[in-house]
């Protein structure tokens, strides 16, 4: 028997304990903690992890799983429709009906969405000019909070449109609006990211949009359905999971009682203006401020702590003697 997705295992995906303890065990902080998330994430079943282990050519060493994990979610997760990957039979235990009536918030990375868009040979030649400098438009909106939004609409809408059609079928992920905009400083755009738990880099420009979950097929995300990506905290097991995934914050909340903010994923969807006028027409470039106040060991021994005192996960001994082994 092997340890790994937070069970013992005879099952062929129980190769991947040894890589996993090997990247778990790892001097760098990262690689440490995306091991950590791969040996107890029990949220991936059995047989998704047996499909997860034969797609991506039986990985053997921790150099393999970590080329993996990347490799799944751009060739199967991206590619495939949902209902064959994270919306399939396989993830059942993770998948919401499609009729939730709460508001979601994306936090978008317009820098690197316009950059992405105006170098895809698949975007005309004209709409690629007009889309490279297109976050310029926005930066108005920084300094000024009075700056009208409907002058960039039919801009974003085309921004939207584009990002859509290029996607592919790479899921979105999205947080509870009512738990989110607590975090929320307009005049520090850090707090935007951060609070869902996405690292950025500085000078990054930054757009909140909210809008509607009710016809949204959501399911609680997994470590593979986001690849080796290390600020990925995988859910506590026995929980329902219309509560959904939980964002592990990437600010030093010190004694803060904030609590912990839902996440989903969901199938790919056309944005507009209206989503982010919606949410307030906020525009922010990302300082990079908080998270330089401290590291991912932090973070995670933050969150660990934090589910700790959460009251769905104190009143579930299956969560709470989760959390107590992760953290040991």
């Amino acid at each position: 028997m092997a340890f790994v997705f937070g069970r013992e295992t005879d099952r062929p995906h129980g190769a991947l304990s040894g890589p996993a303890t090997k990247l778990a065990a790892s001097s760098e902080p990262l690689l440490r903690a995306i091991g950590t998330n791969l040996l107890y994430d029990r949220r991936v079943s059995e047989d998704r992890a047996d499909h997860f282990f034969a797609f991506t050519g039986k990985p053997s060493s921790a150099p393999a799983l970590r080329d993996a994990l990347d490799l799944y979610v751009k060739e199967w997760i991206a590619v495939e429709k949902p209902e064959l990957t994270y919306l399939a039979p396989d993830n059942s235990e993770n998948i919401l009906t499609n009729n939730e009536k709460f508001d979601l918030a994306h936090v978008l990375n317009l820098s690197a969405l316009c950059y992405r868009l105006s170098a895809d040979p698949k975007v005309p030649a004209v709409d690629r000019s007009r889309l490279q400098n297109a976050y310029k438009e926005f930066l108005p909106f920084v300094a000024d909070h009075t700056a009208k939004p409907d002058k960039l609409e039919e801009l974003l809408n085309d921004v939207m449109g584009w990002a859509h059609r290029l996607n592919g079928n790479r899921p979105v992920w999205g947080a509870r609006w009512t738990q989110l905009k607590g975090y929320l400083q307009r005049e520090q755009a850090d707090t935007w990211n951060s609070a869902v738990g996405v690292f950025r880099t500085r000078q990054t420009l930054q757009l909140v949009l909210r809008y509607s979950a009710r016809g949204a097929q959501l399911a609680r995300p997994t470590q593979i359905d986001i690849g080796q990506y290390a600020y990925h905290f995988p859910s506590p097991p026995g929980l329902d999971k219309k509560h959904g995934g939980f964002a592990m914050c990437l600010q030093d909340l010190g004694m803060s009682r904030r609590g912990i903010v839902s996440e989903y994923i969901h199938p790919p969807r056309q944005f507009c203006c209206a989503e982010w006028k919606r949410a307030g027409a906020w525009c922010g470039e990302h300082a990079g401020t908080l998270e330089d106040l401290a590291d991912i060991g932090l973070f995670r021994t933050q969150h660990l702590e934090r589910l700790g005192r959460n009251r769905l996960v104190k009143s579930n001994p299956e969560a709470l003697e989760w959390v107590e082994k992760v953290q040991k």
